[in-house]
């Protein structure tokens, strides 16, 4: 009784550090929305929109997903040396990268191949981000993951606004922001290194990259879609609609999911850890997901009606300037994907499992849903709100039945342990 106690009280601990530092930098991105989209235009936005769009689809490759691998091992050495691989895995393929996206902007998106080789150190650093923020997750340091989110918001809003007078100032902001912390993460990554270093050696790591072969497998072509799937629509909005139709969109987006990506984000990434921890030791984890997803269905639904009433006051234009009077028009239609997404975003995690087919499978689903809602509403309206509400529609049912295959899942580890 007492153990489970302590349990639930250090999770508990848990989610209110990573709460508090989420919950910062979101209230901070939040609040420079109303400063940046007075200095920047819906058009300006769209073009950020587009070169982020493309460092998170050519930055899913770069570790072939083995940093997912990081959360698994029982020790702490095993766990670094495929945190490392991760790492240099990704160094590699950057060059790679680089060589193939420079043949590709000849051919399409022209336009955008000035920003080649910002769009690959984004990629590397978003990479090393994420490396570093689940090593800090295993190590249950939440309160560094909190610390390096709050300082990448703030460090990409300084540059944005201190180059608002050249052009494209928002896209350079974006790159010099990263570039800060991708740094300082280094810096923690080689002091790792050097502590672990002797730890290291061909079979050793030659035996992760066979014990962890279903991330690249499966996952890596999972994430691709994944990524694909989130991003494609900006590329598909901006080819039908235009870069200031993009920029709306992706306004609403970052306004939207801010509730999303501090509640469920938040909880996810302890949920994470926990329910790996759970599977990995044959412990039950059905109730528990049944209970988180409860939770985040009634939070859901107050993030929703609070979005509804915003929607009818016009709340929006007076937030963000009159040049977004479209977005407040958008906003309305999104509503469905935050309360499904809410809860789905929480506890969806098939890898825990080690059931990363199932996340092939599912990601191309949502890749193919996500690019023909997109072409077959231009193609049905030939109108933009009309085109994102079918996109809006389609996605809550793949994300709906996302929820219900994570929990098949749980319910079946169940049952293999009674």
């Amino acid at each position: 009784m007492l153990n489970r106690i302590k349990l639930k009280s250090e999770f508990s601990r848990n989610v209110l550090t990573l709460m508090s530092g989420t919950a910062l930098s979101q209230i901070i991105a939040i609040l420079v929305l109303p400063i940046l989209s007075r200095i920047y235009n819906p058009n300006d936005f769209g073009k950020l929109a587009i070169v982020m769009a493309i460092s998170n689809i050519a930055g899913v490759v770069l570790a072939l997903r083995y940093e997912m691998a990081i959360m698994l091992p029982k020790q702490n050495k095993t766990a670094f040396m495929a945190m490392a691989q991760a790492v240099f895995l990704a160094l590699l393929f950057s060059i790679i990268e680089s060589f193939v996206l420079s043949v590709l902007f000849k051919f399409t998106m022209k336009a955008y191949s000035e920003y080649l080789y910002l769009i690959v150190l984004v990629s590397f650093s978003n990479i090393i981000f994420q490396t570093s923020v689940l090593w800090f997750n295993r190590n249950k340091k939440f309160y560094l993951s909190s610390l390096f989110s709050v300082l990448k918001v703030i460090c990409i809003f300084v540059f944005q606004f201190s180059l608002q007078n050249i052009e494209n100032g928002i896209i350079w902001g974006y790159f010099f922001g990263n570039m800060i912390i991708l740094s300082i993460l280094l810096i923690f990554f080689i002091k790792n290194f050097l502590y672990y270093k002797d730890n290291f050696s061909k079979n050793r790591l030659f035996y992760l990259l066979k014990r962890y072969k279903k991330f690249p497998l499966y996952s890596l072509p999972a994430s691709l879609m994944n990524s694909a799937g989130s991003n494609v629509h900006f590329m598909l909005i901006e080819s039908f609609f235009g870069a200031t139709a993009t920029g709306v969109f992706s306004m609403v987006q970052r306004l939207v999911y801010a509730p999303i990506a501090l509640i469920s984000g938040t909880i996810n990434n302890v949920v994470y850890q926990k329910f790996t921890y759970d599977v990995v030791n044959n412990n039950p984890v059905y109730d528990n997901m049944k209970k988180v997803a409860v939770v985040m269905s009634i939070v859901g639904l107050v993030i929703v009606l609070v979005i509804f009433i915003a929607s009818e006051y016009n709340i929006l234009t007076l937030f963000l300037g009159k040049d977004w009077s479209k977005a407040n028009d958008l906003l309305i239609y999104f509503l469905p994907i935050i309360l499904i997404f809410m809860v789905s975003s929480s506890i969806a995690r098939f890898a825990i499992f080690e059931r990363q087919e199932i996340s092939l499978y599912f990601q191309t689903f949502l890749f193919i849903v996500v690019f023909f809602s997109i072409i077959i509403g231009n193609y049905l309206t030939n109108n933009f709100e009309y085109t994102i509400l079918i996109y809006a529609l389609a996605l809550s049912l793949v994300f709906l039945l996302q929820l219900n295959i994570s929990l098949y899942l749980a319910k079946k580890h169940d049952k293999g342990i009674k």
